[in-house]
């Protein structure tokens, strides 16, 4: 039997508030402001400021100006062009004049210890500061590319500094350790057989050989026997 007329409608209701856009229903903030809360106490602090210039903030990226978007094409397609490609927007990307030597060198005197490169790709002039140059160079040297990471933290020295009135560990000794060792008795037992056998040679045998075969004397004899 079909439902209740107000049963019905209760459910019809229920399915189209299940199939409301999410976009209709009330935005809670309260996850935004925390974040925006958390990066003001970082910068007050000067922690966003260390993790921006690691390259480890969560603010940065590298995708954010991505420039030319044409892809590896060939570059004189845009010769004739006052453009050197598109962007992802699909506007044209004005290539820049590059500096010229004479801006160059200035630069370089200028004591700053950066340097500009041109990127041809995206037709612009890159200013390398003296902090990023640093990190090409640990980069290509194997290294870690800031300075300041560490590879191997502070070795933190539990329990071998420090004597404890009561042992780390309860166990009893195990028995291997009032028995010989029977791996240590069979190798004894092969050195041994080996000497008695002659296959093995003491030190002061065989530098009794080497000098033996040293001998020019010893060894003209030797020649000599076998003739």
């Amino acid at each position: 039997a079909p439902p209740p007329p107000d049963e019905a409608s209760s459910a019809s209701s229920s399915d189209s508030d299940a199939e409301r856009s999410y976009e209709d229903a009330a935005r809670d903030w309260r996850r935004l402001e925390g974040r925006e809360a958390a990066l003001r106490d970082e910068r007050a602090s000067g922690t966003l400021a260390f993790a921006r210039e690691m390259g480890v903030d969560d603010l940065s990226s590298d995708d954010e100006e991505a420039g030319n978007a044409t892809g590896r094409v060939p570059r004189h397609w845009y010769e004739g062009y006052d453009h050197v490609g598109y962007g992802l927007d699909g506007s044209k990307v004005v290539a820049e004049a590059p500096r010229g030597a004479l801006d160059l060198a200035l630069e370089a005197d200028d004591g700053a210890g950066g340097m500009t490169v041109y990127d041809a790709l995206n037709g612009r002039n890159v200013v390398i500061s003296a902090r990023e140059l640093e990190q090409i160079r640990r980069m290509k040297g194997g290294a870690f590319a800031n300075p300041e990471s560490e590879m191997y933290g502070a070795y933190l020295d539990v329990a071998s500094s420090k004597i404890e009135a009561t042992p780390l560990s309860g166990a009893p000794e195990p028995k291997r350790r009032f028995l010989p060792s029977k791996w240590e008795g069979m190798r004894v037992h092969r050195l041994a057989q080996g000497l008695a056998e002659g296959r093995l040679k003491t030190r002061a045998e065989n530098r009794r050989l080497r000098a033996a075969a040293r001998d020019p004397d010893a060894r003209f004899l030797a020649a000599a026997e076998n003739m």
